[in-house]
């Protein structure tokens, strides 16, 4: 029995899956962007004549105490500092330790609530003790120039230290071996999130024995651990990131923590709808089915740029219908080219090559549509596209898309030519062309993982 029963499955479970979508859109709290250092006492490269008792740091946004972590060292030792609060909402204090004395290298990072890790280097001079800034007033710090730092991915947006401030090469290298790495982790996620996601679709609308194919059931039985184990690391690496006996519950404050909970509980139980043993059948399978599909795209949007920057319901519903498109057209173009043409018998293929012309039309549309929208949200101007490193990493995408775009009209020609002249050999240049398609799809994932750890324009 297919997954998806199609009698009575195209109306209950879409709209309970569209009331679910506007459920999580509808409940979602205010957004806001990444972080920024805005000043300090002392300040970057200052000298002051009377020894300073603390060091404060003021931000653009309210900070939260427990993801900022701040260590301060001298030439002989080092230490972490305690962060306090302030009647200012965006300032943290941190108490200078007697024995530091003479140039001193402080560190900072924050984690923000996207998981995003932004940090900074000062360097300054501790003499004898001397005033601090704590009342600084909202309009001095409103007017005070701001300090750029380091996002953790090193992406333009978040900006960046003076050269005289810059961590060493070492840091350096280890931001780039992290940046590297949370890439890979999101390229697995993804991957993993289009194979499960996909072929469910897939079953739904284009062809019903996915499901039940031995090979696509293999590519679920890898899929679900990998998942699971990926969402698991990167939960670790997040609470790693903000250090402390509360790193847990300081992760759980953030929308990527809430996120990735939320995914691991939604997984945990599409797995087992998926089981073949399931109790579950027949509409309510395909119902409770399609509303968890809903929720883990919600939820992976809850934990990125969607969530995070301007605009944030629409940008929660473009995101979750951006990934719905790209998993039917991308996933769709996998099974169809890789299973279905060699599987199928040759009437039953062209049926489903035809349907799927038809989902990957409409795919393609909310592809667009949704993208436009989610670049004008993002990047928030032209120059932040062109100048920008995610604006960079979007217009790569575009031209992966586009040639994804010539190469599906082409394959529209192909599929009028099989319902005509079902041939073998029509059927291996359409899987061919297919499968080339696929591999592009690919790259579109791959560019994708690179953008949510990129830091936007407009933030």
């Amino acid at each position: 029995m297919s997954f998806f029963r199609r009698r009575r499955y195209r109306s209950r479970p879409r709209f309970v899956a569209a009331l679910v979508l506007l459920l999580i859109v509808a409940v979602a709290p205010a957004a806001s962007a990444h972080n920024s250092l805005v000043s300090s006492e002392p300040a970057n490269g200052a000298a002051p004549t009377t020894r300073p008792s603390r060091v404060v740091l003021i931000f653009a946004k309210d900070v939260d105490l427990p993801t900022l972590t701040v260590r301060i060292a001298t030439t002989v030792r080092s230490t972490q500092l305690q962060s306090r609060g302030d009647e200012n909402p965006k300032a943290a204090l941190m108490e200078i330790p007697d024995w530091v004395a003479g140039p001193v290298t402080l560190q900072w990072k924050l984690v923000g609530v996207d998981g995003h890790t932004v940090r900074g280097t000062l360097r300054f001079t501790v003499g004898a003790p001397g005033p601090s800034v704590l009342g600084a007033s909202a309009d001095a710090i409103a007017s005070t120039p701001v300090i750029t730092a380091r996002d953790d991915a090193g992406a333009d947006g978040a900006s960046t230290l003076d050269a005289n401030s810059s961590s060493t090469r070492g840091s350096a290298s280890t931001s780039v071996v992290r940046s590297i790495g949370t890439w890979l982790l999101r390229v697995v996620s993804y991957l993993t999130l289009f194979a499960l996601v996909g072929i469910l679709i897939t079953s739904a609308f284009v062809w019903s024995p996915a499901l039940s194919d031995p090979v696509l059931r293999r590519v679920i039985g890898i899929a679900f651990p990998a998942l699971l184990v990926t969402t698991v690391v990167q939960l670790a690496v997040l609470v790693f990131d903000i250090g402390g006996n509360a790193a847990f519950d300081s992760a759980m404050g953030t929308y990527l923590g809430q996120s990735l909970v939320a995914r691991l509980v939604l997984v945990l139980f599409l797995g087992a709808c998926l089981y073949p043993n399931s109790h579950i059948e027949g509409d309510d399978r395909a119902t409770l089915g399609a509303i968890l599909v809903v929720l883990i795209l919600g939820a992976w949007a809850w934990g990125g740029h969607a969530r995070s920057l301007r605009w944030y319901q629409l940008g929660l519903t473009m995101d979750a219908i951006h990934q719905a498109a790209a998993i039917a057209w991308i996933s769709g173009l996998a099974i169809v080219g890789l299973r279905t043409l060699t599987q199928a018998r040759p009437r039953e293929a062209q049926h489903a090559m035809i349907r799927f012309s038809v989902l990957a039309s409409v795919s393609v549309t909310a592809l667009a549509a949704s993208g436009v929208i989610q670049m004008v949200r993002i990047e928030g101007s032209l120059a932040a596209l062109i100048n920008g490193t995610h604006g960079r990493l979007t217009l790569a995408k575009l031209v992966a898309v586009a040639a994804m775009l010539a190469l599906g009209n082409l394959n529209r020609n192909r599929v009028k030519r099989l319902r005509h002249t079902p041939t073998a050999s029509t059927r291996r240049a359409l899987r061919r062309a297919i499968t080339n398609e696929a591999a592009l799809g690919i790259a579109v994932i791959a560019i994708t993982a690179a953008l949510v750890v990129a830091a936007p324009g407009s933030s």
